[in-house]
């Protein structure tokens, strides 16, 4: 399984590939020599847009240098540069730390989520790192056909 560290400037990608289920840190504004001893210590695979970043001897061989500015762009690179395919396990993550997502029952969970989700909904999840609940909803059919668009439009990159 391919693990990614996102720097500072691409946030929004991470946010993504963490609801793609993709081991996915994000730092924040993290300084360039952090970004590269965490990338080495963790073999994590580099994703920047900072092209002196990518230079850096340590990391060469293990750097994706994303060319857009714009998300839904860059997540069609990523998709379209590394075969993800097997990696891919949607709403498996945390979107916010990261975290494996562990089964819960509606009871057990931090929040109570409304009476209408608990009744209709079969399953939950939480977050054992920041305690956020999951559980499925319209949203999963948007995340899916974003994915697909992406992915189809890799494809003519």
């Amino acid at each position: 399984m391919t693990r990614f560290l996102v720097d500072g400037m691409l946030g929004r990608l991470a946010r993504w590939m963490r609801l793609l289920g993709l081991d996915t840190a994000w730092p924040g504004q993290a300084a360039d020599p952090d970004l590269v001893a965490q990338a080495v210590a963790e073999d994590r695979l580099l994703l920047t847009r900072d092209r002196r970043l990518a230079m850096r001897r340590a990391v060469r061989g293990r750097v994706l240098v994303i060319r857009s500015e714009k998300w839904r762009e860059q997540l069609a690179q990523l998709l379209a540069e590394i075969p993800l395919a097997p990696d891919i396990k949607p709403l498996s993550r945390c979107s916010r730390c990261n975290a494996a997502l562990l089964p819960a029952v509606a009871a057990d969970l931090p929040c109570q989520p409304p009476p209408y989700v608990v009744q209709t909904q079969p399953a939950f999840s939480r977050c054992p790192g920041c305690g956020r609940a999951y559980w499925p909803g319209t949203h999963r059919g948007h995340i899916a056909a974003e994915v697909v668009s992406r992915a189809a439009r890799a494809m003519y990159l």
